[in-house]
């Protein structure tokens, strides 16, 4: 009975310590999931944090690959602005250089006609070279240009191989060039429409100062400077139109096309005339042969010789 009752102390015993093996082993399990779900969670916080970061990081990245996109899309407009601003300011420059240029002609024209005339018309020659720039200067900004680069009012029949070849053209917005802002430019190219203008009316203002050699000492002062309006308006105008016209002003084309193809007659057989060789030389010396025909030879020649006053002025 005693040693039954030892065994089964034992045994109770070794139940107890079982029982506290047992309840430690759980604890120690309870702890280790504990510590393994505290980890995964702060892992997970770890990774939601590093997520973040990250996608800041990336927005901020983003960002810049942005800006530094605009910046480089800016600089290249402002590049590309300023190459055709320079070159509308180069091509304006020159045009109003090539303009000064020729309005320097008009009164080295009247040194040169008043140096081979007799002392008593110096002043008359030389005042119909100097009329041509009041008198056909204003006269161009009034109508001449419209009718010179207008849209062809009055086309030639078809010959030689050109359909609808402009005579003269005409527009009222033109007329003053009350419908031409200070800013627009010429289609198809990089200069103003008022820089054109001028550029053409030096043109305008020399080509009958240049008849006037042809009539020095045989023509009054009023009578030569109606005979400048008459000339301008049937003959230069419409030469200049033939030759030089082209569809700026036209409104039948689109405005992104005009530009691309000349209008007059002469323009359109493929004409070129850069230094004026047409409108105004060969016009300007067919109309002095023209004035000589028709006043006649001056009086007293070959018998009396009109020397010149001034070759130096000539």
């Amino acid at each position: 009975l005693a040693a039954s009752e030892k065994s089964a102390k034992d045994a109770l015993t070794k139940a107890e310590a079982a029982e506290k093996s047992a309840k430690e082993g759980l604890a120690a399990a309870e702890k280790s999931v504990k510590e393994a779900l505290a980890k995964a969670e702060a892992a997970e916080k770890a990774a939601t944090e590093a997520k973040a970061g990250g996608g800041d990081k990336m927005t901020a990245l983003e960002k810049g690959s942005e800006e530094a996109k605009k910046a480089i899309e800016k600089a290249t407009a402002d590049a590309g602005t300023a190459l055709v601003t320079g070159k509308e300011r180069g091509d304006s420059a020159w045009m109003l250089t090539s303009s000064a240029f020729v309005l320097l002609m008009v009164p080295g024209l009247a040194l040169f006609y008043g140096g081979m005339v007799r002392r008593k018309n110096v002043l008359a020659t030389m005042m119909q070279s100097m009329a041509a720039l009041a008198v056909v200067g204003v006269y161009w900004l009034a109508v001449g240009y419209a009718l010179a680069f207008g849209p062809s009012v009055i086309k030639l029949p078809d010959m030689m191989g050109v359909e609808g070849g402009g005579f003269v053209g005409f527009s009222w917005d033109l007329v003053f060039l009350k419908g031409v802002e200070a800013t627009d430019k010429l289609p198809a190219y990089d200069i103003p429409v008022y820089v054109h203008v001028i550029f053409q009316g030096m043109f305008a203002i020399i080509t009958p100062a240049l008849i006037s050699g042809a009539i020095a000492e045989r023509i009054r002062f009023w009578p030569f400077c109606i005979f400048m309006l008459l000339w301008v308006t049937f003959v230069y105008c419409p030469l200049a139109h033939m030759v030089w016209a082209w569809d700026w002003f036209d409104p039948s084309v689109p405005p992104g096309k005009r530009g691309g193809a000349a209008i007059g007659f002469f323009g359109k057989m493929g004409a070129l005339d850069f230094a004026g060789g047409t409108v105004v030389h060969i016009a300007a010396g067919m109309a002095g042969l023209a004035c000589c025909l028709v006043l006649g030879k001056r009086h007293g020649y070959p018998k009396m010789i009109a020397h010149p006053n001034s070759m130096v002025l000539t």
